[in-house]
């Protein structure tokens, strides 16, 4: 004879059942009488469905039962939050069954939870019993600020339980009320290379911001100007932060500061004080658009001054060769004012290339960085004269000199003596069919016709040249007569 029967597998928390057939040659020596033709099996050492060959490796205990009755309900007395925890652990205690004794019928408590109340429930854990009056579990799995409700189930091993009667509690909150960690090593230095008026505030972070709880929401920066009264906040970071630049603070003034790491719940953690630091004024901005044009006997200069409003002066340094000054002591300190113009007339040598870097200082001392924006440079000069002069012909050469012909653009104009413009030339200089090069000398010449620029023939008179070289730092003219005599 042959039975269904309906196997309970047991896997950790997850029970599965299946149903195999039976019959007394697997019966595992059990009596099994001819009225009953199903069993609840609960192998606890297997977790998938068995064949009927395995059924010979059930421990007699666990054999085939007509055991139907329900072991007595535990009550829930109490399920509340942890404390001191970030809110992932409720505790549990409950009112034992009345199955629950020495020999009994208990096999296990089932802890049953939902967030819903009245429906949902689905196992959370099993808890072996013993014969004492209560128990106390921790579950390990709820959610922080979540509502859940829980009951208790008395199971026997036969799988019995009794669902009549069971109480629901809840609901109960888990509440992450343990802080994170602090953030240590806060350090308060004033901010390099500015003009005073903010302190740089540092830390190492949270030991739980980003790893271990991982629940650093943001960090909360306090100061003071003295450790007896109390710390007023003065800015935020949020998680993962380092530093916090503390703004507007006074040029001088002690300040003490804590930093505070916040997981949002609230929970706070303090670091240590740290202080004094002090602000100070060690930066000046330099003037802008610096620019040098030389002209003739002379370098034009010309740059804008810094606005802040403890800007002293300007310096000008020059140095006669490259590269450009880095300091007031790597040059000669040709010019110092307030003024955003100077004509440099010292010594100029025609042919000489001038490098100069503009400084600025401020009333703490500061002296400012040389860069780009504060580098000039005069770097050409030209001659110019026309022969034969006077011209019987109408035709003369212009010849003119160039010391650096890189990026430069030449320009000829000549007027009449009323100062109308008779001709335009551009781009002199790199033009192919008005350019010959005079050999092995840096010269250039232009060989003018005596044509307006509409191709006539000018008058007998006095004819004025221009010509006029320049490049992206400098610019240059020359200035000639011509005399025509027909």
């Amino acid at each position: 004879r042959s039975w269904n029967a309906s196997v309970i597998l047991k896997s950790g928390t997850t029970y599965t059942e299946t149903t195999i057939v039976l019959d007394s040659q697997n019966s595992g020596g059990i009596s099994i009488g001819s009225s009953f033709d199903t069993a609840i099996l609960i192998p606890n050492i297997y977790e998938t469905t068995h064949s009927r060959s395995d059924l010979t490796k059930f421990p007699y205990e666990y054999g085939f039962s007509s055991d139907t009755t329900s072991p007595s309900i535990a009550t829930v007395l109490s399920a509340s939050d942890v404390s001191s925890d970030q809110g992932h652990i409720i505790e549990l205690s409950w009112t034992a069954s009345l199955d629950d004794t020495t020999g009994g019928s208990i096999n296990s408590y089932d802890i049953l939870r939902s967030t819903s109340a009245g429906t949902g429930f689905t196992l959370a854990g099993s808890v072996t019993p013993n014969a004492s009056a209560a128990y106390t579990t921790n579950n390990t799995v709820p959610l922080n600020k979540t509502n859940y409700y829980y009951k208790i189930r008395a199971r026997d091993k036969w799988y019995n339980y009794e669902t009549a009667g069971e109480i629901e509690f809840g609901p109960v909150v888990a509440i992450d009320d343990l802080p994170p960690g602090p953030p240590i090593n806060v350090n308060a230095v004033d901010t390099f290379k500015d003009e005073g008026g903010s302190i740089d505030v540092t830390w190492n972070i949270s030991a739980d911001d980003g790893k271990g709880a991982n629940d650093v929401l943001q960090y909360t920066i306090f100061r003071s100007t003295d450790t007896t009264v109390p710390f007023q906040t003065t800015g935020i970071a949020n998680a993962g932060k380092i530093i916090f630049y503390d703004t507007p603070v006074i040029n001088g003034t002690d300040y003490y500061y804590y930093v505070r790491a916040e997981d949002g719940n609230p929970n706070y953690s303090y670091s240590d004080t740290t202080g004094p630091a002090q602000a100070k004024d060690d930066f000046t901005p330099p003037p802008t658009d610096f620019k040098a044009v030389g002209i003739d006997d002379r370098i034009e200069l010309s740059w804008i001054n810094p606005t802040v409003p403890d800007f002293v002066n300007i310096f000008i340094i020059r140095k006669n060769e490259s590269p450009h000054p880095t300091k007031r002591t790597d040059g000669l300190d040709i010019h110092a004012g307030t003024d955003s113009t100077w004509s440099d007339k010292n010594n100029i040598v025609v042919g000489q290339s001038y490098y100069y870097s503009a400084i600025s200082y401020d009333t703490a001392g500061n002296e400012s960085d040389v860069d780009d924006g504060t580098r000039a440079q005069a770097a050409i000069t030209l001659k110019a004269f026309n022969y034969p002069n006077p011209t019987f012909s109408g035709q003369t050469t212009i010849r003119y000199q160039l010391e650096n012909t890189s990026g430069v653009e030449a320009v000829l104009y000549i007027f009449d003596i009323a100062g109308e413009l008779v001709l335009k030339i551009e781009n002199v200089v790199f033009s192919v069919n008005n350019i010959q090069p005079v050999t092995g000398t840096p010269v250039y010449d232009y060989s003018w016709d005596g044509k307006n620029g509409r191709g006539d023939q000018v008058a007998s008179g006095i004819y004025i040249f221009i010509i006029e070289a320049k490049d992206n730092l400098s610019k240059k003219d020359r200035t000639g007569k011509i005399a025509v005599i027909k």
